[in-house]
C-alpha cells in the first residue's frame, strides 16, 4: 500500500509540475468559465449596455499573460558551474560541480517565487574525443549524509540507495553574500595514482580511497557531461565540462579552462 501511494504522489507530482502546461490551461479554463459567467450575468442584469465587453475582454487577456508569466517565472532551471577540486587526507581529491537553483528577483517576491524541484538526480557521463569512456553514473550531492557510519566501519545501504535523490532544491538568492551552491562530488583521484576515478555513494563500499576500479579512466582529457532531473522540471539542466588528468599528480588533475 505504501507503495502505490508513493507511485501515485510520484504521477501526481509529475503530471503538475513537470508539466507547466497543465497548470496554464487549468487556469486559463477558470479565468474563461469565470468571464462567461460575469458576462451572462451581466447581460441580464444590464441588457442595454453592451459597452462592456471590450473592456472585460482586455481584462481577462491581461490578467491571463499575467498567469502565464507568473508561472513561467516559478519554474526552476538549475545552472550547473566548475566546482572546486577538494584535497581529502593529503593524498586524495575530490572534484565537484556547483548547482544553483536561483530564486526570481526581489521584487518579484511579494508575488511569486522559484520553485524548489524534489528528488533531484545528478547523472554524469565521460567523453574521450567524442567516444564514450565511462556511460551515465550518479554523482553525490554532499546535502546528503555520507553513508558511513565510521564510528562502526559499516556502509548504511538504505541511506545509500535514499542520497541517489536530493530531497530538495530550495531557490537561492543571488546577491545574498550567504549563499552557497549544492554540491555534486563526482570525481576521486589519489595523488601518484595515473588513473582516476568516478566518484558517488556507491564508492563508499570500495573502502578508503573509494576506488571502483570499473569506474576507472586512465590519463588524458576528457569532456564531461551533466544532466539534472527531478520532479518540478520542466526539462532536463545540462551542462558540460573539459577535465584534465595530465600525470599522476595531483596538481595535474582538475578542469581545462
Amino acid at each position: 500500500m505504501r507503495r502505490l501511494k508513493d507511485e501515485l504522489h510520484s504521477l501526481y507530482r509529475s503530471v503538475l509540475d513537470d508539466w507547466m502546461w497543465v497548470r496554464i490551461v487549468f487556469a486559463f479554463s477558470c479565468v474563461a468559465a469565470a468571464y462567461v459567467i460575469w458576462l451572462v450575468a451581466f447581460e441580464r442584469a444590464c441588457p442595454k449596455r453592451q459597452d462592456i465587453a471590450p473592456i472585460a475582454t482586455l481584462t481577462i487577456a491581461v490578467f491571463g499573460a499575467a498567469q502565464v508569466f507568473l508561472h513561467w517565472i516559478a519554474v526552476p532551471d538549475p545552472t550547473i558551474e566548475r566546482g572546486k577540486l577538494v584535497p581529502v587526507k593529503d593524498k586524495f581529491g575530490i572534484l565537484h560541480i556547483n548547482v544553483w537553483n536561483y530564486d526570481v528577483p526581489s521584487w518579484l517576491r511579494p508575488l511569486v517565487s522559484r520553485t524548489a524541484p524534489e528528488g533531484c538526480q545528478v547523472r554524469i557521463r565521460y567523453l574521450r574525443e567524442k567516444d564514450v569512456a565511462l556511460g551515465w553514473l550518479l554523482g553525490r550531492w554532499n546535502e546528503n549524509l555520507e553513508p558511513l557510519d565510521y564510528a562502526k566501519g559499516q556502509i548504511d545501504i538504505k541511506l545509500m540507495l535514499q542520497n541517489r535523490r536530493l530531497p530538495k532544491l530550495f531557490p537561492i538568492d543571488r546577491l545574498s553574500e550567504f549563499a552557497e551552491p549544492y554540491e555534486v562530488a563526482f570525481a576521486v583521484k589519489e595523488d601518484g595514482v595515473a588513473k582516476f576515478h568516478h566518484f558517488n555513494d556507491e564508492a563508499y563500499l570500495r573502502g578508503e580511497g573509494w576506488k571502483n576500479q570499473s569506474w576507472a579512466l586512465p590519463i588524458g582529457a576528457y569532456t564531461v557531461e551533466v544532466v539534472i532531473t527531478g520532479y518540478g522540471l520542466i526539462r532536463a539542466a545540462r551542462a558540460s565540462f573539459r577535465l584534465r588528468n595530465g600525470s599522476t599528480s595531483l596538481k595535474d588533475f582538475g578542469w581545462l579552462d
